[in-house]
């Protein structure tokens, strides 16, 4: 179904603006080229919970949250609710990705897939063959799909149709699914600990890590950084992964973003959002 947006979300949403993300990260350890910062609900955030990160064309940074979908401008947290939009009681967000056009993919509790565009916003459902599975990430392809791992599988919407691939087509068997897609456009995997690209119509695993479950997003500069419960690494096709951070204690990862600047964000599921940002060196930073 499609709704029309009230001109005040539109605004919120997709007005430009002349402020960008200026954040200052602040160093945890003096070893290391990489400096960490950390926002929790002390510092705005409704939730600890950090369920997606965006960074839209103005350079705003947009944060999905359990407790609800913030505008961040490096120095304040500002709320939009999707409980605006018809059919949608929950604040809730469980998912997020902004696409290559603008519009803003929302996953909400009990399942609800909104995309909210320029000015309207469409809701899939059942009828869509979208049903109400645990969403783990989303992403989209060099062609404008938006694959989503959902379940034990994963799907794609491609204009309104959605299609289902999985075991059929490859997918490893065990363990949490996840998606991103990188710098060239292609769609990468993981299941478990196994890591792997999708080509050909097919999942073809290339890498398998020591722990699970993995995490990762496309690095700007080509290939991924991946995030284990433990670290953070940067892998590229045809290399070894080489390790980045090592977090201070198992952590939860929910979702990652390279921003503009070339900085990692990482939402945790119940130690906020960390920030690392690159200055000079080689040695793994160890997060205290």
């Amino acid at each position: 179904m499609f709704f029309r947006l009230p001109t005040l979300l539109i605004a919120l949403l997709l007005v430009a603006s002349p402020l960008r993300l200026a954040v200052t990260s602040v160093a945890q350890t003096a070893e290391g080229g990489w400096l960490v910062r950390t926002w929790q609900t002390d510092e705005g955030l409704p939730d600890n919970n950090v369920t997606g990160v965006a960074q839209s064309a103005d350079g705003f940074l947009w944060v999905a949250t359990l407790g609800g979908l913030m505008r961040f401008d490096g120095a304040r947290f500002e709320e939009f609710s999707a409980m605006h939009l018809p059919g949608v009681g929950y604040r809730n967000v469980r998912q997020m990705h902004l696409d290559s056009r603008g519009s803003l993919w929302l996953v909400m509790e009990r399942g609800a897939l909104i995309r909210v565009s320029q000015s309207t916003a469409r809701v899939f459902g059942a009828e869509d063959g979208f049903t109400d599975a645990l969403v783990a990430a989303i992403t989209e392809d060099a062609a404008g799909g938006i694959w989503m791992a959902v379940g034990n599988g994963f799907c794609r919407i491609r204009g309104e149709k959605v299609d289902r691939f999985g075991v059929e087509e490859g997918l490893p068997a065990g363990g949490s699914p996840w998606l991103a897609t990188d710098a060239r456009g292609q769609t990468w995997f993981a299941r478990g600990s196994q890591v792997g690209v999708f080509r050909e119509g097919r999942w073809q695993t290339l890498l398998k890590l020591d722990s699970s479950p993995v995490r990762f997003v496309a690095a700007r500069g080509g290939g991924l950084w991946i995030c284990t419960a433990t670290q953070v690494l940067r892998f590229a096709e045809g290399s070894e992964p080489r390790q980045i951070a090592r977090l201070p204690r198992r952590m939860a990862v929910r979702a990652m973003l390279e921003d503009h600047t070339g900085g990692l964000w990482i939402g945790t599921a119940a130690d906020g959002l960390l920030h690392l940002r690159e200055t000079c060196g080689s040695a793994p930073l160890a997060v205290d």
